[in-house]
C-alpha cells in the first residue's frame, strides 16, 4: 500500500487535476490524505462530495508545506504497514501514467532509499526542471540540478542516479523511514527548505537517495511561491522574498539550512555563499524588470 500525502491552500483546480491524474496512472494499491491547510475555496467540502475515498486532514492555515506533510505522515503511520510506503506529491504535479510503479520498482531492489521523480515542464512535457542535487562542494556551496533545463526525450541514460538531495514534489519514502530518523522537521522550515533537510538527514543516516528518470511528473512551475528564480516578480514582492516563509529566498530559512545540512566546517561559507546567490537573483530580476519597463 501506498499512502499519497498531498499538501493543499486553495487552488482547487491543481488538486482535482492532481487525483485526476493518480486515478488515470496508478495501478498499484493506494490510499490519498489531502491536508487541507486552511482552504477558503471550498477544497475541503469539494474533495469530500467529489472524492469519497480520499482522506482530508485539515489544518488552520499555518502548517504551510512541511507542516502539512508532517501532519499527513502522522495520520498515515496509524494506519501503515511496515512494508507500506508513503508518498509525497504536491497538487500542482501531473502524474505520468506508470510513474510510481517505477519508483516502487526501484524500491523493491533497495529498500534503504528514498525515490524521487524527475520533474518536466508542464508547458513542453519536456524541459527537465529542478528534480534532485548533486552537492559537488559543501565548502564552496556548489550544486548542480541533475539534467536541469535539459531535454528529458534525448537524455542519454534513464537509469537511476544516485544525488545529495531530493525536491519533495514527488518522492516515495518507505514506512520504516519515519520510525528510523523522525518525521519533516516543520518547526525550522515551515515550507521551503523542509524536503532539503530531510532528504540530507537521511542520506547521512544510511539511506540512499535516487532520482529515477524513468518516472516522470509534469509540473507547473508558474504555480510555485514567491521564487524569482522562475517567474519575474514585482520591486515589492522581490523584497518580500527575503522574509516570506514562502520563498526559496528567505534569509532565515536559509540559514537553518546551512546549519542543518552543511558540514560543521563549512557552515559559514555555505551560509554565505547560499546570502549572495539570494542576492544576486535578486538584482537580475530588478535588472529584467528594469528592461521590460524601458524597452515597451
Amino acid at each position: 500500500m501506498i499512502y499519497i500525502i498531498i499538501p493543499v491552500h486553495n487552488r482547487l483546480p491543481y488538486t482535482i487535476n492532481c487525483l485526476n491524474s493518480i486515478k488515470l496512472s496508478v495501478k498499484s494499491e493506494y490510499s490519498i490524505i489531502i491536508v487541507d491547510d486552511g482552504s477558503t475555496d471550498g477544497t475541503s467540502t469539494y474533495i469530500k462530495n467529489n472524492y469519497p475515498d480520499v482522506h482530508v486532514v485539515k489544518g488552520n492555515g499555518d502548517l504551510f508545506w512541511t507542516g502539512s506533510m508532517r501532519v499527513g505522515i502522522e495520520s498515515a503511520l496509524k494506519m501503515t504497514k511496515s512494508s507500506d510506503h508513503i508518498m509525497s506529491l504536491n497538487n500542482d504535479v501531473t502524474l505520468v501514467k506508470g510513474s510510481v510503479e517505477e519508483l516502487l520498482k526501484e524500491a523493491n531492489k533497495h529498500k534503504k532509499g528514498l525515490y524521487g521523480s524527475l520533474s518536466l515542464s508542464a508547458a513542453d512535457k519536456d524541459t527537465i526542471v529542478p528534480s534532485g542535487t548533486i552537492v559537488k562542494s559543501w565548502l564552496l556551496n556548489l550544486t548542480s540540478h541533475i539534467y536541469n533545463s535539459r531535454s528529458y526525450s534525448n537524455l542519454d541514460s534513464y537509469f537511476p542516479v544516485k544525488v545529495d538531495i531530493l525536491t519533495g514534489r514527488s518522492v516515495l519514502y518507505p514506512v520504516e523511514i519515519f520510525k528510523a530518523i523522525g518525521n519533516f522537521n516543520s518547526k525550522s522550515f515551515p515550507h521551503y527548505g523542509g524536503d532539503d533537510e530531510f532528504t540530507v538527514r537521511a542520506n547521512r543516516l544510511g539511506w540512499q537517495l535516487f532520482l529515477v528518470p524513468k518516472s516522470t511528473v509534469y509540473v507547473d512551475q508558474k504555480a510555485t511561491g514567491l521564487n524569482p528564480t522562475i517567474r519575474v516578480l514585482s520591486i515589492k514582492s522581490l523584497f518580500l522574498s527575503i522574509f516570506s516563509i514562502r520563498s526559496t529566498n528567505n534569509v532565515v530559512v536559509r540559514t537553518k539550512l546551512a546549519i542543518k545540512i552543511a558540514p560543521w566546517y563549512a557552515i559559514p561559507t555555505y551560509a554565505f555563499i547560499s546570502y549572495l546567490k539570494i542576492f544576486s537573483t535578486i538584482l537580475i530580476s530588478m535588472l529584467k524588470l528594469f528592461l521590460k519597463k524601458h524597452t515597451r
